[in-house]
């Protein structure tokens, strides 16, 4: 599963904005048994919002990691549809334990080098 940062999430803000056209970041779609990604709901055929989106993707080099060989799918929502991409997720992930910075000051007694015997 790939993970939009805040900086992509609100490039596609922005071209929800610009086009008309709702961005929802939990949808769960058929078969994703409970996990969620990103969806647009519109009005527009599936091929015309693909135009937008490579156009608006184009200049952003982030943007065409993100959405490079996605699957895409979409479901009827009555007078709408929701195109979504199941492996997407604005979901923000936690940093792994690996990833943190280590704070020396809170083990500073422990690595401090003195010559006490316990």
């Amino acid at each position: 599963m790939k993970h939009l940062n805040a900086d992509q999430l609100r490039l596609l803000n922005d071209f929800c904005d610009d086009n008309d056209i709702e961005l929802r970041k939990t949808y769960s779609g058929r078969c994703m048994y409970g996990k969620t990604c990103i969806g647009f709901v519109t009005d527009m055929c599936l091929f015309t919002l693909g135009a937008y989106l490579i156009n608006y993707i184009a200049e952003d080099d982030s943007l065409i990691d993100i959405f490079m060989d996605a699957a895409i799918s979409q479901d009827s929502m009555g007078l709408s549809t929701i195109v979504y991409f199941p492996y997407i997720s604005a979901e923000l992930k936690e940093t792994p334990q690996s990833d943190r910075t280590f704070d020396s000051t809170f083990y500073s007694p422990f690595l401090q080098n003195d010559t006490h015997s316990i």
